[in-house]
């Protein structure tokens, strides 16, 4: 599995992701999810994914706001690196998949990002959403730049040069 061991991921995105495990075991949770992972992004990530979340006003106050209580034991834990939702390990795993379709050698938090974005029913999507933020959930309120296929570049059909009937 390429989660459990970060492979894949840059040093930038696995710190985000060792820093959600953290958040998610002080709030005494079995596992993190893609809300952590936001969260731990907003704390320690730099570049381009934390400059978007900036500009669309997100900040850890706004998002401890629309959360829901976590249901954790409320005890304080620590949690193995192998100790993921699904949704963050579907996370993960996209996030590769997205860095390498885009040519990149490992993936960022800018693809981490994408990918929470893409998964509609994520934490980190919903938490954006209650949030307020415009075009959260979604491909509409994803850069292209942040795109790991950039349909940008290859849609619509109509505008690329069509082979005459034979």
């Amino acid at each position: 599995m390429l989660f459990r061991s970060y492979k894949g991921l840059s040093r930038g995105a696995s710190r985000t992701v060792r820093t959600a495990l953290r958040l998610a075991g002080q709030q005494g949770c079995a596992t993190a999810d893609t809300g952590h992972l936001l969260l731990a992004m907003l704390q320690t990530a730099q570049g381009p994914a934390a400059d978007f979340l900036r500009r669309k006003r997100v900040t850890t106050a706004s998002l401890t706001e629309a959360a829901p209580k976590r249901s954790g034991t409320g005890q304080p834990h620590r949690l193995r690196k192998n100790d993921l939702s699904s949704d963050s390990r579907k996370a993960i795993e996209f996030a590769i998949l997205g860095a390498h379709a885009s040519s990149a050698a490992k993936a960022e938090n800018e693809h981490l990002l994408c990918a929470m974005l893409e998964d509609t029913a994520c934490t980190a999507s919903i938490w954006l959403a209650g949030a307020g933020t415009q075009g959260a959930p979604g491909r509409a309120g994803v850069p292209p730049a942040f795109r790991p296929d950039d349909t940008a570049r290859t849609a619509p059909d109509e505008h690329r040069p069509q082979r005459p009937p034979q």
